[in-house]
């Protein structure tokens, strides 16, 4: 299945290799046919070349026959002799020179004087190229030998015509009669010899042109023969390649097909494997808040117990149990933020916060296991002018990992603290934290996979230290999402420093989280006792709110629904409510929209209260009453949530005391 792309991409190169393939032949064959014809077009040019010399041999020949009879009767002074004899003479040169031609081949230049006024003497080249099978020019054996006999006749008569002109100047009447009756029976016996010299040349001259024309017609056939070879040829060539191409197609297809249903059937995996987890995040969801709420009211009621008067076995196996259930909430808090992360469904808040305000509160969480470890924790933050925004909790979380494992893997020395704000430009920050410890250190070959999920080094150390190994990924993955990173240098034996960089907004408004361990060090009880109303239909949930606020020194009236909400505020005058969002009868929103309503003067429809609505529009009317927003899930604390005008201040299930305690005060305090 794996091969089907690696088929298809073959089956296409071959593919093109076949259309080139038969692309190039039909070119060469194309060129090949050309090049047949060429030599056909020059053996006729060739063959005509030949009959153009036989004819300048034979205009030659007239001219030496004109000027012969001319010489016969030339009667004028001393020199026009040799004068119209060289004038011969160049005829002879000129059939010679056509002769050459014949024998060896190359180019004869004929020039013809149009003798008239303004326009120039019409010259003609005339190229020939032997056949190689004829050793010997039939021309040459047929006329040249007369050529040259002529030759020496006209040599005869102009010495015969020479004496005859100087007899007739020395007025020797005798010696002149016997030359002139040389002259005439030279005469006499002449014309025979032109006469077979015309006829061998004409003769040369006709079986030229019949030559030439049964050429003709042998070229005209065998370029017919040769243009049906070639459209046959060119036809097999194209047949053969839409053959192959056809067989090549079909397996394109073939392999095409096989790989749209695999795709088909991955998409049908990747759909499946999508719900499943879909449906794993939502099991995970769910019964990560089924499970974090038992375990925090055992962490929340253990906590309460753990208050009261105890010996010190008890406070040993309370302390045991809580700390068993902390690590418990602990783990199952790496594992849904992982599940959370994986699917994209983490929000960022954005507020301002004080950096050394969070990095002191990781410090007093982790300084009771350091001190039961011996080891020390130390913390330095420079001090800046400037405020960093941003998600105070999540880079808590992220720091609070990465300082537990340094205790954790540290068994003696110390852990130390270095945070720093550094500017980037007018409006952005540089987080910069430190974590340095003297612990047992990573292995170079592992420094590549350390935050990689479920990865802690080797299986010794899960042994050992304990931990799911997502702590690391965790914080990896949150500093990512918030724009920054988290470096490691480590060497074994010495310990690790691991570096946290956040990039972050630089804040104008003032501060306004507190983490919730450094409230509860500040140790400060409520500004005043308080009337507060707990609305929830979680009765465990519930129980564990109404102990804590109790534990702290408020007075607390409990609710199963919103209804019965409506009729306890129709009743009495509540500091603040506390509105589960979730409830059977009546959800928390709704109640806390109709309080709204209520505190405007408006008209509500509410005909479950009866007369308690009258009773509850004047009693709110004007007021303003403090209402937090109580949510089933840690994943519903977002930024929505946190600008709804409907509540004062929100807070999740499972809550701490700590959270508890911190969000009333600051509610007292008048500070959101």
């Amino acid at each position: 299945m794996t091969d089907s792309p690696k088929s298809i991409l073959r089956y296409i190169v071959g593919l093109v290799g076949v259309f080139s393939l038969g692309f190039a032949l039909l070119v060469v064959l194309h060129f090949s046919f050309l090049e047949i014809l060429n030599r056909f077009d020059q053996e006729l040019e060739n063959e005509s070349s030949r009959i153009a010399i036989g004819e300048v041999i034979i205009a030659n020949v007239h001219k030496i026959e004109r000027n012969f009879y001319q010489l016969a009767t030339l009667s004028i002074g001393p020199g026009s002799v040799e004068k119209l004899y060289a004038h011969t003479e160049m005829f002879f040169a000129h059939i010679e020179e056509a002769f050459a031609v014949f024998s060896n081949g190359g180019s004869l230049t004929t020039t013809i004087a149009l003798n008239q006024e303004g326009m120039q003497d019409f010259s003609r080249t005339i190229t020939y190229d032997p056949h190689e099978q004829e050793k010997y020019a039939l021309e040459i054996m047929d006329i040249r030998p007369k050529v040259l006999e002529l030759r020496e006749r006209l040599q005869a008569l102009a010495y015969l015509v020479s004496k005859r002109n100087a007899l007739m100047l020395s007025g020797d009447q005798k010696a002149l009669e016997v030359v002139r009756d040389d002259i005439l029976i030279f005469l006499k016996k002449t014309p025979s010899h032109f006469v077979r010299l015309h006829e061998n040349a004409n003769g040369l001259y006709y079986q030229g042109y019949r030559n030439l024309e049964r050429l003709k017609g042998e070229i005209a056939r065998r370029k017919a023969y040769h243009t049906r070879f070639s459209i046959g040829v060119m036809a097999a060539i194209i047949v053969a390649v839409l053959a192959i191409c056809w067989h090549i197609a079909r397996q394109i297809y073939a392999a095409h097909s096989q790989l749209d249903f695999v795709r088909r059937e991955m998409e049908k995996a990747k759909k499946e494997a999508e719900s499943a987890s879909k449906i794993k995040s939502e099991f995970l969801a769910t019964m990560g808040h089924e499970v974090r709420t038992p375990m925090n009211i055992i962490v929340g009621m253990t906590g309460l117990v753990m208050g009261t008067k105890l010996d010190a076995m008890q406070q040993r196996y309370m302390g045991r149990i809580q700390s068993a259930a902390e690590i418990l909430l602990g783990l199952l808090d790496d594992i849904l933020d992982f599940s959370m992360m994986e699917h994209g469904k983490l929000e960022l808040a954005d507020q301002p916060f004080n950096l050394k305000e969070i990095v002191c509160a990781i410090a007093e969480v982790v300084k009771l296991e350091a001190r039961q470890k011996g080891i020390a924790v130390e913390v330095s933050v420079a001090e800046a002018p400037w405020i960093p925004s941003g998600d105070p909790w999540r880079m808590r979380q992220i720091l609070l990992i990465l300082v537990s494992n340094a205790v954790k893997f540290t068994p003696k020395g110390k852990v130390e603290i270095q945070a720093a704000l550094e500017e980037l430009d007018p409006h952005w920050l540089l987080v910069v934290v430190k974590v340095r410890d003297t612990g047992i250190g990573i292995p170079q070959e592992q420094l590549a996979t350390i935050f990689d999920s479920f990865s802690q080094g080797d299986a010794s150390v899960t042994r050992q230290y304990g931990g799911t190994g997502l702590g690391l990924a965790i914080s990896n993955q949150l500093a990512k999402l918030m724009g920054g990173e988290i470096t490691v240098e480590s060497t074994v034996g010495q310990g690790s420093i691991f570096t946290l960089t956040l990039p972050m907004r630089k804040a104008s408004s003032p501060v306004v989280y507190m983490a919730p361990a450094l409230a509860l060090a500040n140790g400060k009880g409520p500004v005043r006792a308080l009337e507060i109303l707990l609305v929830d239909s979680d009765g465990a949930q519930q129980a564990l709110a109404q102990a804590i606020l109790e534990k702290i020194g408020h007075r607390v009236k409990t609710a199963d629904n919103g209804l019965e909400a409506l009729r306890c505020m129709a009743k009495f005058q509540y500091d603040v409510v506390f509105l589960a969002l979730h409830m059977s009868v009546l959800g928390g929103r709704e109640v806390a929209l109709d309080i709204r309503a209520f505190e405007k003067g408006e008209a509500v429809e509410r005909i479950e209260l009866g007369y308690d609505i009258d009773w509850l529009s004047a009693r709110l009317s004007g007021q303003h009453t403090l209402l937090v927003a109580v949510s089933d899930h840690p994943q519903q604390k977002n930024k929505a949530l946190a600008q709804d005008t409907l509540f004062d201040d929100q807070v999740c299930k499972p809550y701490t005391q700590h959270e508890l305690a911190d969000l009333v005060n600051r509610l007292v305090g008048g500070g959101k």
